[in-house]
């Protein structure tokens, strides 16, 4: 920022108290210094606190601040501008994964190490008008030019702040708005970096979700064309392989169901009960290739009977295919019984090991509603250690237990967002949980070999060292 920009920003305070257009002066620094210079996203949360001793330290930011899941921890303080008190809340996330993944070894003090600066939110804490954004508005207008009369920011509530305007200073964006709160208007201030994920194009956080996605898409398809070749099975065989070509043929924004592959789908159920005088593994083999089809290509269906969904939901019906009706979500659910079949057929063999880790990261349940009760956690951990102890060193084994361990964590420290955990419930549990987790994603990282899934396992393992997981968790079931 410019030596002029300082000396504007420097006089903000008392320009703005006297309702008069602030002049150049030759001090440096001031309030509006905080936010109007943008964010050093290399700024440790140590180094911050150096700098800002008065501040304090919590595990808690503003709620639009956490969009990422990789909200660290927050130094509070505040400034005065204009007159008006300011609350302060410097926030710092989690870094991205180190090359190789290792885990730290040293945890003393862990945020203040490796924590770092992704946003700095102003927000004045008493009742004001809308001449005081104006006024800023102006200062910010002098000094960093034209805004976009827009707020440029993603998180929960930023959609409802109303005459927003937002400066792009190089890697980072600076918004100003109003905030409503019932009878309630403030005036909120943020700057925020990438590694903040409120931007409203984060790219790279959409294509580590879109990588992990694809991969899942690709495992999957290419699980279907190895069981069909286990299974050979003649014109049951020419049908799975009829819809698998049209799903790999699919482009990104193409519909999963056509025409042709709902006739391919129904002649499939009906072809599966034609398997009975199969033998076990290639009858498990072909149970699991029609489970992966039906459930990427009709896994879920409208409820509504008068959708175009219905009579192909009428048809695969009277074949067997079974679902679980969702009335709040409005849906159909698959409940995949050719998976618990093929498991059952071939528990100990290369499809039955398939069909466990599919079973695995579901949950250990494929029902709708929650209807095998909320604590999927559980069944995760018991069927997930008991292979482990029978010598099946899987690394996707160890990723779902550590998840579910991780779950744990997030309950009993009241993170998880939902208001329907009791955390007392899970509090005697979380050092031991704490410690299992870690356990198996330090056990997951030693033979994953994809990136994308090690950064992903690096990422929740450290969020668990710093008792910072994410809100929500994978295998706790709640229907509302």
């Amino acid at each position: 920022m410019s030596r002029n920009t300082h000396f504007l920003l420097a006089v903000a305070s008392v320009a703005i108290a006297i309702g008069c257009e602030p002049k150049r002066t030759s001090a440096e620094g001031g309030p509006l210094d905080v936010v109007a210079k943008g964010v050093d996203s290399s700024i440790t949360l140590g180094a911050w606190l150096r700098a800002h001793p008065a501040d304090t330290v919590e595990s808690t930011e503003p709620e639009a601040a956490s969009e990422s899941g990789r909200a660290c921890r927050s130094a509070r303080g505040s400034a005065l501008i204009g007159g008006h008190t300011f609350q302060r809340s410097a926030v710092f996330y989690i870094p991205e994964a180190p090359t190789g993944e290792a885990l730290p070894t040293d945890t003393a003090r862990l945020a203040e190490r490796v924590c770092l600066l992704g946003s700095i939110w102003l927000e004045t804490s008493e009742k004001v008008g809308s001449g005081l954004q104006d006024s800023l508005a102006r200062v910010l207008t002098a000094s960093l030019g034209a805004a976009a009369d827009a707020a440029d920011i993603s998180g929960f509530g930023t959609g409802l702040w109303s005459r927003p305007q937002s400066w792009r200073m190089g890697h980072s964006v600076l918004v100003i708005a109003e905030k409503v709160d019932g009878s309630s208007l403030s005036t909120v201030l943020v700057t925020y970096a990438h590694n903040s994920g409120l931007s409203r194009k984060n790219y790279s956080e959409d294509a580590e979700t879109d990588s992990l996605a694809g991969l899942a898409r690709v495992r999957t398809l290419d699980s279907v064309d190895s069981a069909i070749a286990r299974a050979r099975v003649s014109v049951l065989g020419s049908d799975l392989r009829f819809v698998l070509e049209r799903l790999r043929g699919l482009g990104p924004d193409d519909p999963f169901r056509t025409p042709a592959v709902d006739s391919g789908l129904l002649r499939i159920a009906l072809g599966v009960h034609g398997l009975d005088s199969v033998d076990a593994p290639r009858r498990a083999a072909a149970l699991l290739a029609a489970d992966y089809l039906m459930a990427a290509a009709a896994g879920t269906l409208a409820l509504d009977s008068t959708s175009k969904d219905a009579d192909f939901y009428r048809r695969l019906t009277a074949a067997g295919v079974t679902y679980d009706q969702d009335p709040l979500g409005g849906r159909l659910v698959y409940s995949r019984p050719w998976l618990w079949a093929a498991y059952s057929a071939d528990s100990l063999g290369a499809t039955g090991r398939e069909a466990f880790l599919t079973l695995l990261a579901q949950g250990w349940t494929t029902h709708a509603n929650c209807q095998d009760g909320s604590d999927m956690f559980a069944q995760v951990i018991d069927h997930g250690e008991a292979a482990l102890r029978r010598g099946w060193n899987d690394p996707m084994i160890h990723l779902q237990v550590a998840t579910a361990y991780r779950d744990i964590v997030t309950m009993a420290l009241g993170a998880d967002g939902s208001g329907y955990v009791d955390s007392t419930r899970f509090m005697s549990q979380l050092p031991s949980a704490r410690e299992h987790a870690l356990a198996h994603y330090q056990a997951a990282l030693t033979s994953l070999t994809n990136p994308a899934e090690r950064r992903e396992a690096w990422t929740n393992a450290t969020q668990v060292l710093l008792s910072r997981p994410p809100r929500g968790m994978r295998f706790y079931c709640i229907y509302d």
